[in-house]
């Protein structure tokens, strides 16, 4: 036979639950637009500190990428001029940097190589993006059968009871996911 209570308490739960679920959903909602409206203000000023005529390091990144993507002659005198591209750090990029390199490279980045430690991305503040060196590495390896990514796991720079107090401290998935490198 059926509890007529525990059947009470378990509607009542559901009902509580969607409820709650409800209003936080409005609650985001409110929040997100609110917050919407707080960055286009600080953007507004931004950009009026700022003042015409005045670039910063993306406004020069978007101008630099846009004369390449439109302007095929720049793009070809400088795809001839870089025989083969190298980028240090390039897990501190963002995407478009990779939009840039793409441009200026030849044969689907045939002629570029990449150099970066995903453990050491740092710069995620101005838009950098360590999954943007992770997607590069995979789309590389598909575009380019001969492709190859060296793994260079010596450390010379740091001592061995540090490094193992690292490992031991950030080789937890709860800290650093599935991707972390012994150190």
């Amino acid at each position: 036979a059926k509890d007529p209570e525990a059947d009470f308490f378990a509607h009542y739960r559901e009902s509580y639950n969607e409820i709650a679920q409800a209003l936080l959903q409005d609650a985001a909602v409110a929040i997100s637009r609110d917050l919407l409206e707080l960055l286009k203000l600080v953007d507004r000023e931004y950009q009026a500190l700022k003042g015409p005529g005045h670039l910063d390091n993306t406004d020069l990144l978007r101008s630099c990428c846009d004369a390449l993507q439109h302007h095929s002659d720049l793009r070809e005198a400088y795809q001839q001029q870089f025989k083969l591209i190298m980028v240090d750090e390039f897990q501190d990029t963002d995407l478009l940097q990779v939009a840039i390199i793409n441009e200026l490279s030849r044969n689907q980045g045939a002629n570029v190589m990449t150099v970066g430690d995903a453990q050491q991305s740092i710069y995620r503040f101005r838009g950098a993006d360590v999954e943007v060196f992770f997607r590069h590495r995979e789309t590389q390896r598909t575009a380019h059968q001969t492709h190859r990514a060296l793994s260079l796991p010596d450390n010379f720079r740091s001592h061995g009871e540090g490094l193992k107090f690292g490992d031991k401290i950030f080789s937890q998935p709860a800290l650093c996911g599935e991707e972390f490198l012994s150190l």
